[in-house]
C-alpha cells in the first residue's frame, strides 16, 4: 500500500497499537460483554425464583414428572 498510495510505512509497534485500539473500539472489549452476560443471568435467575416460589407443590411435582419423562428416558437410552 505504501507504493500504491504514496504512504509512509509504519513500524511493528505502530501496527500493534492500531490493532489493539481497533479491537477495543470495535469489539466493545471482553469485560463489558462479561458484565452484560452476568447481569442478564442474574435477571433471569431472579425472575425464575420468583415464579417458582409462587407455584403450588402439586404443580412443581407435575413439572418434575414431565421433565423426567421428557429427558430421563433419553439419558437412560444413551
Amino acid at each position: 500500500m505504501p507504493t500504491i498510495f504514496s504512504l509512509s510505512t509504519i513500524t511493528f509497534w505502530q501496527a500493534a497499537g492500531i490493532l489493539a485500539l481497533s479491537k477495543i473500539l470495535f469489539s466493545g472489549g471482553h469485560w463489558s460483554r462479561q458484565w452484560q452476560s452476568d447481569r442478564r443471568h442474574k435477571f433471569w435467575h431472579r425472575r425464575f425464583e420468583e415464579k417458582w416460589g409462587n407455584i403450588s407443590d402439586e404443580k412443581k411435582e407435575h413439572f418434575a414428572q414431565q421433565m423426567d419423562e421428557k429427558f430421563g428416558k433419553k439419558q437412560a437410552e444413551e
